[in-house]
């Protein structure tokens, strides 16, 4: 799979001060960019990623989430019983 690429400094001033660990951003498209950003050239390149592998970390994250939303789940069930458990006694005057 062939990917272009557009490079772009996000973050002049540490572009500047040598930090190049985290001044650059990678787009599809150099257009809208905010005014502090500088388009500085583009790349080509081919990559082929194991989609099984990418099927497997998405499935793991959807069942996390299930998960969560289970355990959520289960506690407004849990809350919900127990309101409904609860009988009203008006206090006698």
């Amino acid at each position: 799979m062939k990917f272009k690429q557009h490079i772009v400094i996000t973050d002049p001033e540490k572009f500047l001060r040598g930090d190049y660990h985290s001044c650059f951003g990678l787009y599809d498209s150099p257009v809208c960019l905010p005014k502090s950003w500088l388009h500085v050239g583009e790349i080509e390149f081919d990559i082929d990623p194991d989609t099984s592998k990418l099927i497997q970390i998405v499935n793991e994250e959807i069942d996390e989430k299930i998960g969560k939303a289970t355990a959520v789940l289960n506690v407004l069930e849990r809350r919900k019983s127990e309101l409904l458990a609860i009988t009203y006694q008006p206090e006698e005057s």
